[in-house]
């Protein structure tokens, strides 16, 4: 064989033990998935029960339009929390042991402290290991140790799991009374009104909520479709639950929203107007805390732009 012949053969020799020195590097080593908590995957889950001792059971139900919380309360679920907690379904197991072999009372797993049902497997929540903080969950007959992400989720009160959406459904808007103001929705859009009334039936054409130095705002087209859109879209930052107040200082001020359809109407009471936004429906037992700058979006007409005076 000629040099160049000898030159391609040492080339193709030197590439072959590249290739396999990056493959068998030494101190590479593959490692292989660690195994799923269950085999179940999020979308087969139909059904989620949390108990948790010395508080109120958790449960919530898939629908047709979507998840919703039937215990301890009956509200349209918060879908990225139930989302977050369907990981549990392949949570990454760092360590597996058979239970029968075991002082389960040791990983606090005789009685856990938190029992979730997925579908028909019940998963059993007992202590942390003192060096990574993983949590012992008792699943089947096995053991695993799981990075400690969903136990918070799981001891968090009832209403951290309602829908932080004020409206239960995506049926749209036709009628939203305020204090003082009044928009109805008809074949030629949306109007307004003064002169609701309120929980008393008190006339209240000048509401508070709606007057600006004794005036109410101008009730243009913009403005008005500006107001509801803002309902349509309304979100809260937090749901807690309700407590009714010892004594009714104040006159309760009311909200009643009315869905297209056979829907019964909606009726907040507002809780406060600051430093937050808070909007109770007591009959339902919870309430919705709003940024600061809602009660301005939510309760009154949207100011009219001013004119521009560079305009001819």
């Amino acid at each position: 064989m000629d040099s160049r012949t000898w030159l391609n053969l040492g080339l193709l020799i030197l590439a072959g033990a590249l290739a396999i020195v990056a493959v068998y590097l030494p101190g590479v080593k593959k490692t292989a998935p660690l195994p799923a908590l269950t085999s179940l995957t999020p979308a087969a889950i139909t059904s989620i029960r949390i108990e948790r001792k010395a508080q109120p059971a958790i449960a919530l139900k898939k629908e047709a339009s979507g998840w919703r919380l039937t215990e301890p309360l009956q509200l349209p679920a918060n879908t990225g929390v139930v989302e977050s907690l369907l990981g549990l379904t392949q949570a990454a197991s760092h360590a597996q042991w058979v239970a029968a072999g075991l002082d389960l009372e040791k990983f606090k797993l005789k009685s856990p402290r938190i029992r979730v049902r997925l579908n028909d497997v019940e998963l059993g929540f007992g202590d942390t290991e003192p060096v990574e903080g993983r949590r012992y969950v008792l699943a089947g007959n096995t053991v695993h140790l799981i990075t400690d992400g969903y136990y918070p989720k799981l001891i968090a009160p009832p209403a951290s799991f309602v829908s932080l959406a004020l409206l239960p459904g995506p049926e749209p808007l036709k009628e939203i009374e305020l204090p003082g103001l009044t928009l109805r929705h008809d074949a030629q859009g949306w109007s307004a009104q003064p002169g609701a009334s309120d929980a008393q039936g008190r006339a209240t054409a000048k509401g508070s909520a709606n007057v600006a130095g004794g005036r109410m705002p101008e009730a243009t087209p913009d403005a008005v479709n500006t107001l509801a859109q803002e309902w349509t879209a309304a979100q809260a930052l937090q749901v807690s639950l309700y407590t009714a107040p010892v004594s009714q200082i104040k006159p309760v001020e009311t909200i009643t929203l009315r869905q297209q359809g056979a829907q019964p109407p909606l009726r907040f009471i507002i809780v406060s107007r600051a430093p937050e936004l808070i909007l109770a429906r007591p009959e339902l037992g919870v309430q919705y805390h709003l940024p600061q700058d809602a009660a301005q979006r939510l309760l009154m007409l949207p100011a009219a732009e001013p004119a521009d005076k560079s305009s001819p």
